[in-house]
């Protein structure tokens, strides 16, 4: 759900070398995304551009490869999960280089840039806790959400067979893996980590909006949790709140496929959406961090704490090759421990 009360930061003029005419087809992952990316970024883009934007919501990776193949891209900027562009990006030339000569990458850290893709926007998975299960105490990070004797009650977890990565770090760090040790994983070590609770685990959640739900119903007291989900429940009055310690970090990315038929005006509008003002409107809308630190010249402080670009200090970044490399390895390992 988009802020209702959000008090977005204006945004009157654009760079010459940002102006043209004609559109542009861009893809997303739709629901309230599309819409904070409509409101925040399109929107001034078109008005203080000249260029149209066609959106459309919903699409994957193995769309825009098959486009590509057969000659007939569809879309010329995407949003995307980093590790699926990089996997694109191994897979053979499915994504344009992007200009750099156009795009500005002042305020981005060296991690948000990529030959074929730019970071534009941060998912924190958290830990998220009933304020009201504990008196005054919450969970500092996994080895209290293992300890179910100081913190008793049922816990929810991420499935590992909803198309994502599954969620093991957070079963190392329990274990006593430090965040800078946790790669490569160590799968057995996590499963068996994961084994130890299993019994105080009543829900593998398939949906974000689940993992939310189960927190507002109280059928879970602990659980697992992007970010963006569980901040909306706090801000409604329910006793639901995050620990940013040991939060994993992932970005979602700017790309654009090969061949895309207006690659010019794509470039023009991921260089606007990296800019600071149009990244601190879309994080006024909706509970994502930005990947421009400047960004946070444009958001008040209150703000800047329900978001993840505030707690980067205090988390771990997904690791995006690594996780290409043995992402089915590994999410078969999974599904065979969750039958098991």
């Amino acid at each position: 759900m988009l802020r209702a009360d959000a008090d977005l930061p204006a945004i009157t003029s654009v760079p010459d070398r940002l102006k043209g005419t004609g559109s542009l087809r861009v893809a997303t992952a739709g629901g309230t995304l599309s819409a904070a990316m409509r409101r925040a970024i399109f929107e001034p883009f078109e008005r203080l551009s000249g260029i149209r934007i066609d959106d459309t919501e919903g699409f994957s990776p193995a769309q825009l490869k098959s486009q590509v193949d057969a000659g007939a891209v569809q879309w010329d900027a995407v949003s995307m999960e980093y590790s699926n562009a990089l996997q694109l990006d191994q897979d053979g030339a499915y994504l344009e280089p992007l200009d750099y000569d156009l795009i500005s990458t002042d305020g981005f850290p060296t991690n948000q840039i990529h030959r074929s893709a730019l970071g534009g926007l941060i998912v924190g998975t958290v830990i998220t806790y009933r304020s009201d299960a504990f008196g005054t105490r919450i969970p500092a990070g996994y080895r209290d959400f293992w300890n179910t004797e100081a913190f008793p009650g049922p816990r929810n977890w991420m499935s590992g067979a909803i198309g994502i990565a599954p969620f093991l770090e957070g079963a190392l760090l329990a274990d006593g893996v430090p965040m800078a040790a946790l790669y490569p994983l160590d799968v057995p070590r996590a499963l068996r980590s994961l084994t130890r609770l299993r019994d105080d685990i009543v829900k593998f959640w398939e949906s974000g909006a689940q993992s939310a739900q189960l927190m507002a119903d109280d059928e879970t007291i602990l659980g697992v949790a992007w970010n963006g989900r569980v901040t909306p429940l706090a801000r409604a009055g329910l006793p639901v709140g995050i620990q940013w310690n040991e939060a994993m970090f992932q970005t979602d990315c700017w790309v654009v496929p090969k061949g895309a038929a207006n690659r010019t005006n794509a470039m023009k509008l991921i260089a606007f959406a990296s800019m600071p003002e149009p990244q601190a409107r879309f994080s006024s809308l909706l509970d994502y961090g930005f990947t421009n630190m400047r960004a946070a010249d444009y958001l008040p402080a209150a703000r800047l704490a329900q978001l993840p670009s505030h707690y980067l200090d205090r988390g771990f970044w997904f690791d995006s090759p690594w996780w290409g490399a043995n992402k089915a390895a590994v999410t078969e390992a999974f599904v065979e421990w969750s039958l098991g």
